[in-house]
């Protein structure tokens, strides 16, 4: 037993039943002081009322042991108490009961004499049966204020002791139905705090351990269920992330593969090719063209990388959209013609406006977006590029007549280092990238495709100068 439980073992449970037995004797001891005071009130009243009998009846007869059978013989409380008359000396004259109690000359008569008002009371026990008593005596005195006697009232607290017995007896049920309830309330604790508290660590240590499959079972719906959840979003975060992981070394091994294989192989080949120009010429080019994919692969790989860290920041200043889309067109129009395909930009109607962003990322954009439509598009296809104006946006509109995307993949485009066609070369993060330039223009990128007719990328970017941020909420690409 350790933690919480214990806690609440030594602390709360520990306290509550120590309050318990704390209110069940005090509760006991006020019951006995009050009970044991009705008494002794009682015993007093009935006391001073006999001793106001005795002088009113001491005038007809005459002697005080005479007087003290008459009040004895007209005594009509025999079940309350026990009534005997003492003479001046202490000594029983006479007694309701028609035997003496063992206290003649008591410590009740010697507190009487004591007592300014003449009244003593005494507790204890009688020797011989063990029956507990208290008696209360009230001294009597003659017309020159002398003691000549006194009047003993004696009641058993037989009675009184098992009324108090059975009240603490109730207590005592009392103060144990009050622990039952706390280790019920404490049980419940446990089973739906503690336990559960538990399990979540258990699984918590699991997914740190690297068991990103487990999950925990939500048993309730408050702030346990709660931490469930976000345990298991926890996991289910750390199962992408370790997907994008794998699919990035799987990705980016593939792509570094392929290009190394053909320098070092053209590499070999020059080494043997001795003064063969055309030989060196072929090779030389495949090297550049290679190295040049391995440069572009390592420049998105470090702009992904910036994106993710939040290290990439934005040189927002006002930007010629036109003239970035025209560079871009112009830059793989030759790359196109080589490949047997036409690349063609759709002049604009009317001008233009300048918008506010990061010329060189919204360029980049554009490229990333007219290299993946060349790419995917099959020899002798088009990929057309167009502006327009609508709505606050300018928005440039990449579309050509490739191989299209599936509806399957439709929902992963976008997704990091995911690739729909592994026929074709990238890493599977330029529209990523892309995605997240525009987002941090305020801007929206969409995307639609029909597998075997053709994909249209569009990025609508605001006109009006805005600061970056979270805007419209880009919908995917390839």
């Amino acid at each position: 037993m350790k933690g919480i439980t214990k806690r609440w073992v030594t602390n709360a449970l520990g306290i509550t039943l120590g309050i318990v037995v704390t209110v069940v004797i005090i509760a006991v001891l006020v019951l006995r002081s009050s009970y044991y005071a009705a008494v002794e009130r009682t015993l007093l009243v009935k006391s001073e009322s006999l001793r106001t009998y005795v002088d009113t009846v001491s005038d007809y007869y005459g002697s005080f042991s005479s007087v003290a059978r008459v009040v004895a013989e007209d005594f009509e409380d025999g079940d309350m108490a026990a009534l005997e008359i003492m003479d001046a000396t202490g000594n029983i004259i006479v007694s309701s009961q028609g035997f003496t109690s063992p206290l003649e000359g008591g410590d009740d008569y010697i507190a009487a004499l004591a007592d300014e008002s003449g009244t003593g009371i005494w507790y204890g026990r009688f020797e011989e049966t063990g029956e507990r008593v208290v008696a209360v005596t009230s001294l009597v005195y003659d017309e020159y204020g002398r003691t000549v006697g006194g009047i003993r009232l004696i009641s058993s607290l037989s009675r009184v002791d098992l009324t108090i017995f059975a009240a603490g007896a109730a207590f005592c049920l009392l103060g144990l139905v009050v622990m039952v309830v706390a280790v019920i309330s404490g049980t419940y604790f446990i089973n739906t705090i503690v336990i559960p508290v538990n399990e979540i660590t258990g699984t918590a240590r699991k997914i740190a351990s690297g068991d990103y499959k487990i999950r925990i079972n939500k048993k309730y719906d408050d702030e346990i269920g709660d931490l469930c959840d976000t345990i298991n979003d926890l996991a289910e975060g750390l199962t992408e992330a370790n997907k994008v992981k794998n699919d990035f070394i799987s990705t980016v091994s593939h792509e570094l593969r392929t290009p190394l294989t053909a320098i070092k192989g053209w590499g070999e080949t020059l080494m043997t090719a001795g003064d063969d120009k055309v030989i060196a010429e072929k090779g030389l080019k495949v090297i550049v063209s290679e190295t040049e994919r391995l440069s572009k692969m390592v420049e998105e790989l470090l702009d992904f990388s910036r994106l993710q860290s939040g290290r990439l920041t934005m040189k927002m200043d006002s930007c010629d959209v036109l003239a970035e889309l025209e560079e871009a067109v112009l830059a793989y129009t030759p790359r196109a013609e080589k490949e047997g395909k036409t690349l063609k930009l759709i002049p604009p109607k009317g001008e233009v406006p300048v918008i506010f962003a990061d010329s060189d990322r919204i360029r980049q954009v554009f490229i990333n977006i007219i290299d993946n439509s060349i790419k995917y598009t099959d020899k002798g296809g088009e990929v057309t590029v167009s502006l327009t104006q609508e709505n606050g946006h300018v928005t440039v509109t990449v579309e050509d007549n490739g191989c299209g995307i599936a509806e399957a993949d439709m929902t992963r485009i976008g997704e990091k280092f995911y690739k729909a066609n592994f026929t074709r070369h990238g890493a599977g993060i330029g529209l990523a990238t892309c995605e997240e330039i525009v987002r941090q223009h305020n801007g929206v990128m969409g995307i639609e495709s029909v597998e075997g007719k053709g994909t249209k990328v569009t990025v609508a970017l605001p006109v009006s100068p805005q600061q970056t941020g979270d805007g419209g909420q880009p919908s995917g690409g390839r």
